[in-house]
Parts: structure tokens; sequence; C-alpha cells
């Protein structure tokens, strides 16, 4: 009996421990949690108020005063600002035009590559990825994976379009991450935990820990995941460089960034470990001696059991009270020394009990509290036997805290004091809650913005004196009264049911409206309302912020007018006319009703502003600008361009022809006199004219382009007149420049090759050579011949440089076929222009020369009868000249242009060959017969060699042997074929028999 009551004993003693241990520990956690959770509260407003200055600086630098430099405006802006290393204003380009760093002046921003995202133009504040330097100028883009090192010098970029600026400038702002990290470092020290910033995107931008590489991607682990869901919490996780921690997160409730602080799982744990093992050092001996005492007693008193029982019972109920206390708990003696403390003492004060026991309570001391205070604390305490109050102490880490005290004096059986029992209560949170909410009521009573809470049904319920002074009502005269009163009527009933429901679906709702002051006058005003809901999703108030913007919309209309209207003539300006013009174009497409564009220059305004002056040439414009107008149509719309350049455009036409008479009117009314000041001024106007729609598709530039050449071409038939724009030439003149793109990038990315078919003869069968032949392997239409994409080039310098490319070729392909122990000359066709280049010969030895020395024979140039009879004489000196080298040189196609005997004598060609439509059609056309005798016998005189193109057939080829034309080429010997396959051709070329046969019994009957 005794041994099952010590063991149940023994077993009691453990479970409690084990379960205050448990609490202790979960106590600990929990403590820990609500740390981290103020933490990321406190970073997170921190970063925002850091965002919402360069947010409100955008706003703020929309509208400059004429004249007044906006560099000393971003200096105001960031000297309180230590959060920022610089702000900078860039223009729409990139390019920095103010910083209050002088070294960013003229940096070209790649905003591309700083904002990634996409949709820059939208007017919301970007942060960018973090860059390494200390600003602009010193920045270097950042690659991913490897981050930036922490001990780097880097920048966070933040952007924001300057809202309203009419120069479409940006405002960018370089985050001082070494403030933020001092920041951080002070309120969480390492050991402790550390501070993430994150982009919403999950890009860490800067991190308080040493071991964090800013840029890199899922530093905060689960969070990015977690924020699709709740954008804040608090979890436990391991980081992925395998840290267990305690993680606060809290995303920006304005901008696109996320607090992250972790509590390293191990320093938050280490009090309560700590203090389990002081527990276990002292519970389990006294468990041991306990239960000695209890066998003791149990056998030698057992009249005490009860009594004893009970006793052990008081003390571990004691003990667990004091241990399981939220607040801490202090006991000393009389002479304020301490005894003991329990578990949240630590939490509370940061001291263990190691760093207090023995101490007194001044330990704790801020030193903001007098002599005074304590002397009136003590005597209360002495006097009363306890005292209560708040009193402000230092935790161990050294920042100061709130804490609710209460003091009790303890007494003995005989009254006498032997101890002091202190309970502590940090009321730090609450005190600033306290101090948030006395900090709302004052921005809510001296805010510059009107603002106003209304029931769900917009009746208001509290309003302040900023929306006293802005609408003229006072408070008195609205509350309880619908917020419908300020109602302007300016905005209809679907104006306002879209934005109740924009308020019921999204709660918020942001934009322009029109209201009305107590005095009836109408205003603008910048409203922005936010539904605040209960814990079960449904709505209690509406907040409503405005401010009065009617200053600014009078500005705005005004920039307007400035932005799209000309200055001196009133009329649209180039804006304007962009604007209507892609309105039109459109419309007119839609109807099937012409547009005709006109573009219209003044002839003779020059001479008018050198004799007279540009004050009377400013008022020649206007009065003519008033004439011009006059002479149009009611919807058609005159712009000026600038200078002495007006578009017209009139829209609705039934047919072309009803523009000519408008056309008329305005040239007739440009060229009637003015008279100016008693001086009577003349000038006169060219009219370019353009219509659409056009069988190709054609923007808005493109057309004020046509009209502005067809007002070229009217200047230059003499002026005064109207000119219209001729799409189907300038149509095939841009076939032609894409044609000719696309032969010269042919030439670049090596889409060219060359083909070649021999010349033979048809009775021995001797390979007398190759004419290189050039194809196209185009991307879209596959392989093409060259009367497919050569005419283009007739002219065109350019295919001087097609035909170097093909001699260099084909030297090159000979040089391959020569080391292969294949010996065959290579003939070229060469085009007119490129043999009337003026240094023809000149790039000729130069290709040469890239290539292996040639004999007699081994080059022939084939150029066309025609090109050579168009200049003789230098076509004859060339060819003379090459002669010399060693290059041969044959006339092709002979017999389709003028040949003579005086050309054939003094050109020098050694080869004739003739054109294949004669041979392709001699069997069938007696004419094309007796023209192929007729050139074989000026060859026979001329002693010139004949090659017969067209050989498409044995029956061509017996023919032509029967006329004493022994060399052919055409497709019945071969094909163009390419290089490869060239080796194998002479390998088994044979010639037919018949063509033996047939030349062998010619020979018989000449010799009989």
């Amino acid at each position: 009996m005794l041994a099952a009551l010590l063991l149940v004993l023994l077993f009691g003693w453990l479970a409690a421990l084990g379960g205050f241990l448990w609490k202790s520990r979960d106590d600990a956690l929990g403590n820990a949690r609500q740390t981290a959770e103020i933490h990321a509260r406190n970073f997170e407003e921190h970063l925002t108020q850091t965002l919402q200055i360069v947010d409100f600086s955008a706003h703020g630098l929309n509208m400059p005063k004429a004249g007044e430099p906006i560099t000393p405006r971003l200096l105001d802006l960031l000297r309180p600002s230590p959060s920022l290393r610089s702000l900078s204003v860039l223009d729409d380009q990139g390019r920095v035009v103010a910083s209050t760093d002088a070294a960013n002046l003229g940096i070209l921003v790649d905003l591309a590559s700083y904002f990634p995202s996409a949709t820059i133009e939208a007017d919301v504040l970007r942060i960018g990825m973090p860059q390494t330097g200390r600003d602009l100028h010193s920045a270097e883009r950042l690659v991913a994976p490897q981050g930036i090192a922490p001990d780097a010098p880097s920048f966070v970029p933040a952007l924001k379009r300057l809202v309203g600026d009419p120069q479409r400038r940006w405002l960018l702002a370089s985050l001082n991450p070494d403030y933020f990290l001092d920041h951080a470092t002070h309120l969480l020290p390492e050991h402790l935990g550390h501070v993430q910033w994150l982009r919403y995107d999950d890009v860490l931008l800067m991190s308080s820990s040493l071991q964090e590489r800013a840029g890199t991607h899922e530093a905060a682990g689960r969070v990015a995941s977690l924020l699709n869901s709740r954008e804040q919490g608090t979890l436990q996780q391991t980081l992925p460089e395998g840290q267990a921690v305690l993680t606060s997160y809290r995303a920006s409730s304005r901008y696109p960034v996320v607090l992250a602080v972790h509590l390293h799982e191990q320093a938050m744990l280490a009090p309560w470990a700590r203090q389990t093992r002081q527990v276990l050092s002292v519970a389990l001996p006294a468990l041991l001696a306990l239960l000695g005492a209890g066998g003791a007693l149990v056998w030698r008193q057992r009249r005490l059991d009860h009594k004893t029982a009970e006793l052990a019972e008081q003390r571990r109920l004691a003990a667990s009270v004091f241990e399981s206390s939220l607040d801490a708990i202090i006991v000393t003696d009389a002479q304020a020394q301490v005894l003991s403390v329990n578990s949240s003492f630590e939490r509370v004060t940061g001291y263990s009990a190691a760093d207090i026991l023995g101490q007194t309570p001044r330990l704790m001391a801020s030193g903001l509290h007098d002599t005074a205070f304590y002397a009136a604390l003590w005597h209360e305490v002495i006097t009363v036997g306890r005292w209560q109050g708040e009193i402000i102490n230092r935790h161990k880490s050294g920042h100061l805290y709130t804490a609710l005290l209460r003091i009790h004096a303890v007494l003995d059986d005989t009254g006498q004091l032997c101890h002091y029992a202190g309970l502590i209560t940090d009321i730090s949170e609450r005190k600033a809650a306290e101090e948030r909410l006395q900090l709302a009521a004052s921005v809510f009573t001296h805010a510059n913005e009107a603002i106003m809470i209304t029931t769900p049904e917009a009746d208001l319920v509290e309003v302040n004196e900023a929306f006293e002074r802005i609408t003229g009502y006072r408070r008195a005269e609205v509350l309880g009264r619908n917020a419908s009163l300020l109602n302007s009527g300016h905005q209809g009933p679907a104006f306002y049911t879209r934005l109740w429901e924009s308020l019921h679906e999204e709660g918020r709702w942001t934009g322009e409206i029109w209201n009305r002051r107590k005095s009836g006058e109408v205003f603008a005003e910048m409203l922005t309302i936010n539904a605040v809901r209960g814990a079960e999703g449904q709505v209690l108030r509406y907040v409503a912020l405005f401010s009065d913007i009617s200053t600014q919309k009078q500005h705005e209309m005004r920039l307007e007018h400035i932005a799209h209207y000309d200055a001196l003539t009133g009329l649209p300006n180039r804006v304007l006319l962009s604007e209507r013009l892609n309105a039109a174009l459109p419309e007119a497409r839609l109807q099937a009703q012409p547009l005709a564009l006109v573009f219209l220059d003044l002839d003779g305004f020059k001479a008018v502003n050198d004799r007279h002056g540009h004050d009377k040439g400013d008022k020649l414009l206007q009065t003519l600008a008033e004439r011009l107008q006059s002479a149009l149509r009611e919807g058609d719309t005159l712009a000026r361009l600038g200078g002495d350049e007006f578009v017209a455009v009139l829209a609705g036409l039934h047919r072309e022809e009803d523009a000519l008479p408008v056309l008329e009117r305005l040239r007739a009314s440009a060229s009637q006199a003015i008279r100016i000041d008693g001086i009577d001024l003349e000038v006169s106007a060219s009219l370019g004219v353009t219509f659409y729609p056009q069988p190709s598709e054609v923007d808005a530039d493109q057309l004020l382009r046509q009209a502005d050449q067809a007002m070229y071409q009217a200047k230059l038939a003499g002026r005064n007149r109207y000119q219209i724009f001729d799409a189907e030439h300038d149509s095939l003149m841009q076939d032609q420049h894409k044609a000719l793109a696309a032969i010269h990038e042919g030439l670049q990315s090596d889409a060219f090759e060359l083909f070649y078919q021999p010349k033979v003869n048809l009775r021995t069968g001797a390979l007398g050579g190759l004419e290189a032949l050039l194809r196209w392997r185009h991307p879209q239409q596959g392989l093409l011949l060259p009367g497919a994409f050569l005419q283009p080039l007739q002219g065109n310098p350019l295919l001087a440089s097609v035909g170097e490319w093909v001699l260099d070729k084909a030297l090159a392909q000979r040089e391959r076929w020569k080391a292969q122990g294949l010996d065959i000359p290579i003939s070229v066709n060469i085009d007119a222009t490129h043999l009337q280049q003026p240094d023809f010969m000149a790039r000729l030895r130069s290709t040469l020369a890239r290539h292996s020395p040639l004999q007699a024979g081994d080059l022939e140039l084939e150029i066309l009868e025609t090109s050579a009879l168009e200049d003789i004489g230098t076509v004859s000196r060339l060819m003379r000249e090459c002669r010399d080298i060693g290059i041969g040189f044959a006339l092709d196609d002979f017999g389709t242009g003028y040949a003579s005997l005086t050309y054939l004598r003094r050109l020098p060609a050694s080869l004739i060959k003739i054109d294949q439509s004669f041979v392709r059609n001699m069997l069938e056309d007696p004419e094309d017969l007796a023209i192929l005798k007729g050139v074989l016998d000026l060859a026979t005189a001329f002693r010139r060699k004949v090659v017969a193109e067209g050989v498409e057939s044995l029956a061509h080829g017996l023919a032509l042997l029967e006329l004493g034309c022994e060399w052919g080429q055409g497709f019945a010997i071969a094909p163009p074929m390419p290089a490869e396959q060239v080796a194998g051709w002479v390998a088994t070329w044979r010639p037919d028999a018949r063509w033996t046969e047939a030349r062998q019994e010619l020979e018989e009957v000449l010799e009989a």
C-alpha cells in the first residue's frame, strides 16, 4: 500500500511538472508571437510611411510654378526623410533631369530593367529590384540569382509618374537600406531574429540578417504562398538556410511590399529552457526528498498523513499559480532584495532569475522618475500596505516600456513585515494603441482633407473642421442628414449606381465628383470612400475623405487647351489633329464614306516675314486661318502644324470627287490679298491631298506623309495648285524597296547559292566548262530562280554587289574542285550595271587576288549582247583589259539585240552563245531557224566559237549538228545542279549515241 502510494505520488508529481513546463513553453511561444506581430506592424507602418512620402511627392511635384527650379523642391522633400538616399526626376525617356544628388544628372535610366513588370504607364507606385551601388550614378544591374552581398552598398528604387505632369516625367526615389537595417537591428538584435523587406512578388529588397542577399527569391519561406489568401499572419517554419523561426508577416495596405519578422525559435525558447533546467534542478531533488520524507512520515507517523498531503497540495498549487501567471511576479525580502521571480518575469523585463536574484528592483529603473515619485510610492506601501500605478521601466535590452505595477506588503503571523510581492504587467502596446487613437483623433480634427463618417445608409455621423471649411456647412447642420445634400446634379443616376456597386463589391471607391457647397457654388473634389466592416463582414460605417480640386481642374482645362490648340490661330494643333483623325478613320471605313486629308503649305510666306517682319506674318496667319476655316464644310477640321503648314480633314464624303470644290475654295482663299496695317500682302497655297480608305491599310501618320508628298509635288509643279497622292505608284515603290532590302538581307545571311550547268561538245562529249547560275533559298518561298528576284535590282548598285558575290563564290568552288582533281573552266554572268562601274577592273583584280592564280581559259565572263551595245567603246576596252590578264568573254543571248558585223568586229569576244529562244523553237519556226543559220554563218566568218543554249531534247542536238554547231547547253545534257553533284555527273556523262552517229554520217556525206 505504501509503495503504491509512493508510486502514485511520483507519477502525479511528474505529470504536474510536465504540464507546467508544456504550458510555460506554450506561453513563451505566445509571447513571441505577439512580439513578432508588433514588430511586423511597426516595420510595415514605417516602410509604408516612407513610400507615402514618395507617393505624395509625385503628387506635389506635378504643378511647379513658372520658372521655379525643381531641384530645391526635391531637396526640401529629402531633408526630413533619412530613409531616402536621393530623389530624382526623369523625363519620359528615362534621363535624369533633376536630382538631389548632382552626380545623377544626365544619367539615362533603363526603366524596363529597373521595373520589368508590365504596364509601366499605370499611375501606381512601383518598387524596383534592389540595385548595387550608392545611387543611380554608381548603380549596377542586379544579376539573379546571386543577389547583392549583405555588406555591399545598395539601394531600392521606387518609381511614380508625376500625376498630371504634361511633360510625363517620373519621380525616382532611392530608398536607403542602411536606415531601415539600423532601425531593425536596434529594435530586434540579430541573435533574437531578423527582419525582411520584400516585394509582393517574393523578391527580397532588404534583410537585417548578414546571411541573406538582397534581390533573391524565396528568402521568406512560405510567406509568398500564404499572401494569396491572407495579407498578414504568423506561422512557424524553417527558412531555406535551415533556421527554425516564428514568422510574422504583414503586407502594406497601399503598396506592393511585405514585411516579414523572423524570431529564432531557439532564442525564443532559451528562457523557457533555462527555467526548465532550474525547475528540474529544484523539483527533482525536492521530489526525492518529499518522497523520502513522506515514506518516513507514513512509516513513523501515520496520523499526520492527511495533514502532510494537504500541505503538499497547497504548495504545488501555489507554485503552479506563481509560475503560470502571464504577469511578471517578483518577491523580495523586507530589505527589497529579490528572492524569487516567475517565468513571465523574463518575458516582461528581459531579466532572467539568475540576473535579478539577490538584486533590488532598482535594476529595472528607467531613470525617468524623480525621487519624489519613489518616495510617494514607498510611503503608500508602508502606510497602506499596497501601491498600484503606472511606471516606466527599462528592459534588459535597453528599450523602455510602460508597466502597471502592483506592490503588496506581506506580514508574518506576528504582524511583522517579512516580504514584498510585486505584480508587473506590460501595458506598452495598450498605451501605444491609446496614443494611436489620440493621434487618429488629432488627424481627423486637423486634416486638410474633409472627412465624413456615415452610416451604411449614408447618413452623416461625424465630420471634421476641413469639411466645414470646404462645404460651408457647420457640423451641427449636417449630423443626421444624408450625404446626398452635397449633390450638385452634375452626375446622373448611373454614376451613383456604379459608385454603390463598387462600395458593395470592393469596399472602396475613388474618383472625381462635382458637389455643391452650402452657398450653391459647384466645386470639384477628389473623393475616396472606404467601408468599415465588422467581424462578420457587415458594413458598419463608411469613411469618406475629399479635397477641393477646383483650382486644379481649372488649371487642367487651361493646360488641356494649350496642349490641343495652336496659340497663334486658335486652331487645333498636331495633337488634337491626330486624335480627331484617328477617330475619323474607323468611322470612314465603317460608313464606307471616303475621307480626304489635305496638307496645305503657303507659297511666299517666308518672303512676307523677311520683308515685313514676323508681327505682320503672324497677323497674316491669323487672317488666313479664319478664311481657310470658312472655306471648309461644317464638321471639317482645320489644324495648324506650325509655321505656314495647315492640315484639313474632310470627312463624310459621298465620293472622292466631292472634295475637289473644297480644295479649290481653300486654294482661292489662300490666294486672295490680305490687307495688314495698310499693306496688301499676297501669298498662295500648294495643297497635297490623299484619300482614305485605300487598298492597303494605312494609319494616320502614313496618310499625313502621303499628303505631304503630294503637296511637295504640287510645289514642284509650279505652286498655287493641288496634287492628289498616287497610292498605287507609292505602293510599287515600297514593294521595290522591300524587295531590295530582302535581297540585301539574303546576301548577309548567306541565303544565296550557285548551281552549275555544263557546256559540252555534242559529238565528242567533251566538257567545255560550267556556267554558274544564281539561286535564292527564300525563307518563305523556297528555291527561287533569277527571274523571280533580279528585276528590282535592274539599275541598282546592289546588282554589282550580287555580281561580285557570284564571282567570288564561283572561284572558291573552282578551287575546291581542282583540289579534288577536276580542272573545269567557269563562266559567270556579268550585268551591265556591274560592268559599267568605274572601278570594275580594280575590284575584279581584288577578287582574283583572293584566290589561286588562273590560267588563260579558266574564267569566262558572259555579258548580254544588249548590254554591250549600250556603250560599245567602254565594253570593248574592258574586254581587252580582261583578255590581257587571261579572262575570256562571251556574248550571251546573242541574236536578241541589234547585232551587226561592226559589233562582231569591234568586240573581242571569243564565244557567242545563241539565245535559247531561237534554239528551242527552231524545229517548228522557220524564221528562228533562219536566224540561227545566220548567226552560225557570222560566227564562222569571224572565227568565233558558238554555244547553243536551250538544247532541251535529242532532236535539238541532232538539228544543231546538221547545221554544224557542235557545242550546246541545256536540259537534254544536264539541268543546273548544286556544286556537290557536279563530280558525280562528270564521272557518268556520255553523249547520246545518235548525236555521235549523226555527226559521222554528216562527215561521210561531206567527204563524198
